[in-house]
């Protein structure tokens, strides 16, 4: 399960929110436990890299017939056009401003480590009337994904995974961007050997709830700067989780999340960080009748087991959607603080 596609600022998130929570509140001294705000909710996401993204290339249909500007080679989908003549760029309007007179294009290119530059002759599209040097690009990848925690100090953890774009492959280089308020409006079930997703929507036109300043194995971390009447509740350290019932806290309608019944049937003992050390099993009787299971955007969603927060559910058995797997909170954790 990925995020691959199907979310009022008060800086002083702490002191904005309640304790609501129905947990109690253990005092601990391990000092990979604390005290955080537990998450559940919704987010849409928004993730860039350093240019434009390239997904495809066409021809052009000029009045002489089909044309492709690019030669084989020149540019591969997955590349990043990060200049255009010399000037840094980074939307599509920029883009096409610069073709506005069909002169020559220098397009500075990044893959992976690689800088290269190539030079492009524009087309003239018969049907539009508009130069074009037949690539498709966009200038982020976007999708829906759950809120695992807020630490007391605004900084946040979500998802559990890595985001990858599954147009193109990148993920590495999608390293910025910002997380927003999402509704959930509806749900494919997930099915075996096919995976279900949460849909829904958000405003990219809205005030962002935060930043994303990491896009690691672990899940996506920055600040967050919405506002939400969380509950408390206490993280647990990996060697205290327990196979055994648990629950999650995700949210399949709306914005409320919900807590739902599964059991831990595996609690891998990790001496390295990973995002699969535990597995899981759905008992809850409304989550498999709505969804089936674990869906797509269910990334991020609380574990919760003996009042702590003990993990993130990260992935789904495409086979089964009734298992799934979940990352420690400790690692995310670490990840958020460091």
């Amino acid at each position: 399960m990925s995020i691959c596609l199907v979310i009022s600022g008060n800086p002083n998130v702490a002191n904005a929110y309640e304790n609501n929570s129905p947990y109690p509140l253990y005092e601990e001294a391990n000092s990979n436990v604390e005290e955080v705000y537990l998450g559940g909710i919704p987010l849409g996401i928004t993730v860039h890299g350093e240019g434009l993204i390239v997904v495809s290339l066409t021809d052009v249909i000029t009045k002489d017939g089909a044309k492709m500007p690019q030669r084989d080679g020149e540019i591969l989908v997955g590349d990043q056009i990060i200049e255009v003549n010399g000037v840094p760029i980074t939307t599509l309007e920029g883009l096409r401003n610069s073709l506005i007179d069909g002169k020559p294009q220098k397009l500075t290119l990044k893959r992976g480590s690689e800088v290269r530059a190539v030079t492009i002759i524009p087309e003239l599209d018969k049907i539009t009337g508009t130069y074009k040097i037949g690539i498709m690009v966009k200038e982020e990848v976007s999708g829906i994904g759950t809120l695992t925690f807020i630490t007391k100090d605004n900084k946040y953890g979500a998802l559990g995974h890595r985001i990858a774009d599954s147009e193109t492959g990148l993920s590495f280089e999608l390293s910025n961007g910002k997380i927003f308020e999402a509704t959930v409006t509806g749900v494919v079930k997930g099915e075996k050997g096919k995976a279900g997703g949460l849909q829904g929507g958000f405003s990219k036109l809205a005030t962002p709830i935060g930043t994303i300043n990491k896009n690691t194995s672990f899940g996506i971390f920055g600040n967050f700067s919405g506002k939400y009447n969380l509950q408390k509740i206490m993280t647990a350290d990996k060697n205290s989780v327990r196979m055994g019932k648990a629950q999650i806290y995700t949210t399949i309608k709306g914005q409320t999340p919900k807590l739902y019944d599964i059991e831990i049937i595996k609690c891998t003992q990790q001496f390295s960080r990973s995002e699969k050390g535990l597995v899981f099993n759905v008992t809850d009787k409304e989550l498999l009748e709505a969804t089936g299971g674990i869906v797509q955007g269910m990334s991020g969603s609380p574990i919760v087991q003996n009042g702590k927060l003990v993990g993130a559910v990260t992935h789904v058995f495409i086979n089964d959607p009734t298992h799934g797997y979940g990352i420690y909170t400790e690692f995310m954790l670490e990840e958020a603080n460091s």
